[in-house]
């Protein structure tokens, strides 16, 4: 008898959405000069700067960093499909071992 296996395919399709909301914190170490020309109060920066937000270059001098926050906000939708298959085996209508009792 021909062998009754048989293919099944199950098929998945996943949604799915995120939305991520992200914070950063970052500046440039700029001189004096160049925030003043950016529009920025120079005589706040160099006084309330902290010691971590201050570095001296080689070329430029002393240079401030001023702590700009950013956010953004990223939406992501994806659509994913998966498909599985597997061998399955049908019946095949062969004898049973079936006890018979008279009465």
């Amino acid at each position: 008898m021909p062998s009754s296996a048989t293919v099944q395919a199950a098929e998945n399709i996943i949604h799915t959405e995120t939305t991520e909301e992200t914070y950063a914190e970052g500046g440039e170490y700029l001189p004096l000069g160049v925030w003043r020309t950016r529009g920025f109060d120079d005589t706040l920066i160099e006084t309330k700067s902290q010691d971590c937000d201050i570095r001296v270059c080689p070329v430029l001098g002393k240079c401030y960093r001023v702590r700009i926050c950013s956010k953004s906000v990223q939406h992501n939708r994806a659509l994913r499909r998966e498909s599985k298959r597997s061998k399955a085996r049908r019946a095949t209508g062969g004898h049973r071992n079936i006890k018979r009792f008279s009465v």
